[in-house]
C-alpha cells in the first residue's frame, strides 16, 4: 500500500457526502484546495466503485476487469491534473487492494 508518511495532517469529515452520488463526489473533488496533495474518499458501494472507475476511465477499468470492490477495498489513484480539472479518465490506477 502507498505510504502516507508525513502526509497525514489536517483532515475534514464531510457528513453531507455520506449518501453522495459519484457526480457529487467528483464535484467535491474539483473544489479541493490546490495545495492539497492527497485525498482519502471513504464511501459506499456502488458509489465508490463508480467514482474510481470513472476517474480511471471505462477502457482502463475494463482492462483490469473492473474494480471488484468488496467491503474494505482500497483503490489508490494517481491524478496528474489540478483538482479543479479533475474529470473522467484523468487518473491512473496505482494500486488496488480488496
Amino acid at each position: 500500500m502507498a505510504e502516507l508518511g508525513d502526509a497525514v495532517g489536517d483532515h475534514l469529515i464531510e457528513e453531507g457526502l455520506y449518501h453522495a452520488s459519484p457526480t457529487s463526489l467528483l464535484q467535491r473533488l474539483s473544489a479541493v484546495e490546490e495545495h492539497t496533495s492527497r485525498v482519502l474518499v471513504i464511501a459506499h458501494m456502488p458509489t465508490v466503485r463508480m467514482l474510481a472507475e470513472g476517474l480511471i476511465g471505462r477502457a482502463a477499468a475494463d482492462r483490469v476487469g473492473g474494480l471488484p470492490f468488496a467491503p474494505g477495498a482500497v483503490a489508490v489513484l494517481d491524478v496528474d491534473v489540478s483538482w479543479a480539472a479533475i474529470d473522467g479518465g484523468v487518473a491512473s490506477l496505482a494500486a488496488f487492494h480488496s
